[in-house]
């Protein structure tokens, strides 16, 4: 929630729909990549005793939910502009969860390379701050 809270700080007007929308789409794709960087390193937190959602439910299950969590997102936009495809904040949701949906894909191939769930998953940020300054 903090980096998501930086969309607020930074936004001049905290009523208008741009900075609720990417406050909460910020916060679950954020939230989101948290627990894909939990799976490269399942055996090393088994061994400190740490529970992460990959160690709880497994990997190939975490990456289930993680991709219908992904896909739930896109509803974030109703409240904001419905399911109007033409919007920016639809395309910006779409461009991103389609980018989240090739790295699961990636993870789930290759869960050992820190490239999907370290680095291109933190690219996430970027991606959004990007396709924010194009769309918006």
């Amino acid at each position: 929630i903090s980096w998501a809270a930086l969309v607020l700080l930074g936004a001049d007007d905290l009523r208008s729909p741009a900075p609720q929308f990417l406050f909460w789409f910020v916060t679950i794709q954020v939230g989101f990549g948290s627990i894909i960087r939990d799976m490269n390193d399942v055996a090393h937190d088994k061994l400190k005793g740490l529970v992460t959602l990959p160690i709880y439910v497994g990997v190939d299950r975490t990456i289930s939910i993680l991709h219908s969590i992904n896909l739930a997102s896109i509803l974030l936009v109703i409240p904001f502009v419905g399911l109007n495809p033409k919007s920016w904040m639809f395309e910006l949701a779409a461009g991103v969860i389609l980018y989240k949906a090739f790295l699961l894909w990636q993870v789930q191939r290759k869960q050992q390379q820190q490239i999907w769930t370290q680095y291109l998953n933190i690219l996430t940020c970027l991606l959004i701050f990007i396709l924010t300054c194009l769309l918006y």
